[in-house]
């Protein structure tokens, strides 16, 4: 980090750690973070009541764990044991696409 030309300032998830964490525990110590604040913020500005939620939707470029990080969500904000859960991955940029469309085909299906 000293040589790398950025601040002290710059918080890089593992990197301010010695011996580093692995890749894969930053990637998922990152996505909890942003995941966690951007439904959490969702939630409680629309005021919709978790249980009222039949789908979620991720979608991510290459970071994939296992269990999924839409299970991730419906675990944490306890969604209904009978909630589409689909998690998007490994598709890169193209998978916003699907996302979308996949959105649109349950949301009719179910309707």
């Amino acid at each position: 980090m000293e040589k790398s030309g950025v601040s002290d300032d710059l918080f890089v998830y593992g990197c301010n750690e010695f011996p580093p964490e692995s890749a894969f525990d930053c990637g998922l110590g990152e996505a909890e973070t942003v995941i966690s604040g951007a439904v959490g913020d969702l939630l409680a500005k629309t005021r919709v009541n978790p249980l009222d939620i039949g789908v979620v939707i991720v979608n991510i470029s290459t970071f994939n764990p296992v269990p999924s990080l839409s299970a991730m969500i419906v675990n944490r904000y306890k969604l209904r044991e009978d909630v589409l859960s689909y998690s998007l991955g490994g598709m890169g940029c193209s998978a916003g696409v699907i996302a979308v469309d996949l959105a649109k085909w349950l949301l009719q299906v179910r309707s």
